[in-house]
């Protein structure tokens, strides 16, 4: 029971390692070459977009044309600085990506102060504006030799989706610097902190109508305080979002030009048609032209004045089979939203009805179902983004984590048993199953206790990515080696706590007690350094990355799964090389420091035999599979913590169960490659988005009865994972330790021991050879057999006295005594003796001893 106790201590222990993780914050003081960083996000932005605009399929073809017109005044500032756009009134895009590209990043630079707002209706084209602006200010570094470094008055240009924002807990600098990070460093948010102080960075914010609508006010708020008068800025909202804010009572973007994205004029809209659908002299797409040449202000041609549209009447009615006339009928579409409607119910159909563009396979009635789920998940949580790392702690039911954990403990359980047969085989000679059942059952369920305790004290981490830099690396190593000493200190503190609160209940303060508790004290030390140094091992090789990369959500899962495994193996191997040669240090020194408290503790002489710590028993080659599984079975459980703290085996846990309830596929990430080449969905900052808002906003409304349940644990969180919550759970984890090794000391102390002072001491010096010995059940009469007297004591155990009636032998019994029976009331002690002939001869003879009070005794013989 002690070693089961000692395990669930040290698992218990495992929960406070988020607690713990938060007082020992990194700080970095290092510096680096902001204009290098900046030129390097640059490259990496315009690879991330450049690439979204192919899986898009507009990087090359010519796009749609996009016309603007500047904005009524009362959304403006009529402090804005005088503008072409404000004189020519209109402006437009034409031509293939690269050519527009150029053409918005011109007109932007005419900008004087850096600052635009672009409305439009949706669907109409302004993210596809945005991206379009972001490309073209980067330049292409690699074919263009004279390009200026990013500067002050060349700022990257970063592309945001506000949807992630909330502005009335967060300020509009921090929301940069961490969508950024979160981007593009790993979550480290020094290098964009450094940016964006060195005004290095344009935000492009797309989407402000995306936040609700209580806190758009107060994002308009917080960008104006926090650009100032001379910070540059882009930001895209729908035209009646944006209004409503101006008439609510926000301010104007200061000094900011606004320009409203018009609808696709009737002709552009027929030459794209005409360009793109298969067989366009059919007769259902005559009638198509000429109701949207002919009558603008047709059901049909309102519903087709934005590329959105157009581009899913495409997909549903491109093939040469399609009928596109039924559009025309009036009964059934009666009004721009009909159409629009029936158009997006189709788009998932469409889309999936073709050849496969990547190498997943699925019908569009699974398509639908599944990213249904997905939109009604993300409107519940009132997002755009779909992150992976965050389905775990919102899709996952409460009672769906420890049935998992109980799951995998079993399992566990089983390898464990089949494990440790062979080796209690190997290491005793012989055959023991009921050891390796209980090395198994304890191994399953300490592994079923530590997943739960990691699982629901450990907050979700972002994607990691596995990375080494001599930089800093000393830091990390120290507040790994702090961290892993505190988790096991703090644990251990309450444990000797517990142990010395309890203790005067099970036994007296004794030299072995002393030795005990100091000796403990040792090994909790040396147990929190060898966790420290397995978190050193995994902290090493996750420096913060210094350069930007190219975010995507398969490279996310992909290095957070690299990351995840060698961090963890690395811990794993750490923690079990240490082991050996620190529990032999450990050991040597805990002997000597326990023995010199004790010795000087004033609690008596120091007894023999006191090993509790036994450095020779460190130093024995025959118990080879002990020293094996003290390594390597730490090693696995420091291993395990390291590795639930990720994200990717979260992830897996999740997925596997939204597969088994049918709400999502086995190949979660293939799947969603899959819908983003097929149009579907698009990426954004290492996270996939609904291709427009419209189509999430379509699956998210549909039915009850056709939409799929969404588990109500995914409601949205009330209140994250706070400082304050993880001191409480702090708080309740030492609560539990010490109450478990208060339990554990009362349960697995050895039953009192009460000193008995026998009267007349010269007794028990005699030199006659003691032989047996028996008690009466209820320890009121002890029985000694000599060579020829028979000593009786009458015992007072609360006195801790016994008052001696002995009972001689008569000279006639010369037998060998084989036994001493005391009878339960103590009135009648029986003596088994052996007649010595011989072997075979031998006779045996019982004594029958009859005593009151030691004042006489009648001895009857039996043979």
């Amino acid at each position: 029971m002690a070693v089961a106790t000692l395990g669930g201590l040290l698992i218990s222990a495992a929960s406070l390692v988020v607690a713990i993780l938060q007082m020992f914050p990194v700080v970095r003081r290092s510096r680096v070459n902001v204009t290098a960083a900046a030129a390097a996000l640059g490259d990496d932005i315009r690879d991330q977009w450049l690439g979204e605009a192919g899986a898009r399929s507009i990087r090359d073809k010519a796009i749609l044309p996009v016309t603007w017109t500047v904005a009524a005044s009362e959304v403006a500032d009529r402090e804005q600085p005088a503008h072409p756009w404000a004189a020519v009134g209109r402006g437009r895009l034409d031509g293939d990506f690269d050519t527009a590209a150029a053409e918005i990043a011109t007109e932007y630079r005419r900008v004087g102060n850096g600052r635009l707002v672009i409305l439009g209706q949706p669907g109409v084209g302004k993210t596809v504006i945005a991206m379009l602006l972001t490309v073209g200010l980067l330049p292409n570094r690699s074919s263009e030799a004279n390009h200026p470094p990013p500067s002050r008055g060349n700022p990257v240009p970063v592309l945001l989706s506000a949807s992630s924002w909330d502005p009335i807990c967060e300020p509009f600098d921090d929301w940069i610097v961490r969508t950024v990070a979160l981007s593009h460093f790993n979550g480290e948010t020094t290098v964009p902190r450094q940016l964006l102080d060195e005004r290095l960075l344009l935000p492009v914010v797309d989407g402000l109508d995306e936040i609700p609508e209580s806190a758009r006010r107060t994002a308009v708020h917080r960008i104006n305080r926090a650009i100032d008068t001379n910070r540059p800025i882009v930001v895209t909202c729908r035209t009646a979002e944006f209004e409503d804010v101006i008439r609510g009572g926000a301010p104007v973007l200061h000094r900011s030009p606004v320009i409203q994205v018009m609808p696709v004029s009737p002709a552009d809209a027929v030459d794209y048609l005409r360009r793109v659908v298969d067989d366009p002299n059919r007769e259902g797409w005559q009638r198509i032209y000429d109701t949207v040449r002919h009558a603008p202000d047709s059901p049909l041609a309102e519903a087709l004045s934005t590329p959105l549209m157009l581009s899913i009447l495409v997909a549903v009615y491109g093939d040469a089979r399609a009928h596109p006339e039924e559009l025309l009928d009036a009964a059934t579409y009666h009004s721009r939203h009909t159409i629009e409607d029936h158009l997006l119910d189709h788009a998932i159909t469409a889309r999936f009805a073709g050849p496969g563009a990547g190498r997943y396979r699925c019908d569009a009635e699974q398509a639908t179902r599944w990213l249904t789920f997905l939109a009604t998940y993300l409107h519940r949580h009132r997002e755009r983004d779909l992150a992976w790392w965050r389905m775990s702690e919102r899709l996952l039911p409460q009672l769906a984590v420890p049935a998992i954990g109980l799951l995998l403990g079993l399992v566990l359980m089983v390898v464990g048993a089949l494990v440790a047969r062979p080796l209690i085989v190997l290491s005793t000679g012989k055959e023991d199953i009921e050891s390796a059942l209980g090395i198994g059952a304890s191994t399953g369920g300490a592994f079923a206790v530590l997943f739960l305790l990691i699982w629901y004290a450990v907050p979700t981490r972002l994607p990691g990515r596995l990375s080494w830099s001599p930089s800093g690396s000393w830091r990390r190593v120290r507040r790994s080696l702090l961290v892993g000493f505190a988790v096991l200190i703090m644990p251990g503190a309450a444990v000797l706590v517990a142990v010395l609160a309890t203790l005067p209940l099970v036994d007296n303060w004794t030299y072995v007690a002393v030795y005990t508790a100091t000796a403990s004290g040792v090994l909790v030390a040396a147990a929190g350094c060898v966790l420290g140094i397995g978190l050193a091992a995994d902290a090493w090789l996750s420096a913060p990355p210094e350069r930007s990369t190219q975010p995507s959500p398969a490279g996310f899962l992909r290095h957070d799964r690299r990351s995840a495994l060698v961090g963890a193996a690395a811990a794993a191997l750490a923690v079990a090389a240490t082991i050996p040669p620190l529990e032999l240090v450990s050991t040597l020194l805990g002997d000597w420091i326990a023995h010199a408290v004790a010795a000087n503790a004033g609690v008596g002489p120091r007894p023999d035999g006191v090993k509790v710590l036994d450095p020779s028993s460190q130093l024995d080659p025959s118990d080879w599979v002990s020293r094996v599984s003290a390594a390597v079975v730490p090693g696995v459980a420091v291993g395990l913590l390291v590795l639930l703290t990720r994200a990717w085996p979260r992830f897996l846990v999740a997925r596997a169960y939204l597969a088994v309830r049918g709400q999502l596929p086995w190949r979660l990430p293939a799947f969603l490659a899959e819908a983003r080449a097929r149009g579907l969905l698009r990426e954004s900052g290492g996270m996939y988005q609904f291709h427009h808002a419209r189509l999430q906003e379509r699956l998210a409304s549909r039915p009850a009865a056709e939409a799929p349940q969404v588990s109500p644990a995914s409601a949205p969180e009330p209140l994250p994972w706070s400082h304050r919550r993880r001191k409480a759970l702090l708080a309740a984890s030492t609560a539990l330790i010490i109450l478990v090794a208060a339990t554990a000391t009362i349960l697995d102390a050895p039953p009192r021991v009460t000193p008995i002072r026998l009267q007349p001491p010269t007794i028990v010096n005699a030199s006659s050879y003691f032989r047996e010995v028996g008690l009466s059940r209820d320890g009121s009469v002890l029985a000694v057999a000599r060579d020829d007297v028979l000593d009786v004591w009458h015992l007072d155990l609360e006195a801790g006295y016994g008052r001696y009636a002995g009972v001689r032998l008569p000279e006639s019994f010369p037998d060998v005594v084989q036994a001493v029976a005391v009878s339960s009331s103590g009135d009648r002690i029986a003596v088994a003796t052996e007649t010595g002939l011989s072997p075979r001869r031998g006779r045996h003879q019982h004594q029958a001893v009859e005593h009151s009070g030691g004042k006489g005794a009648r001895i009857r013989t039996e043979r």
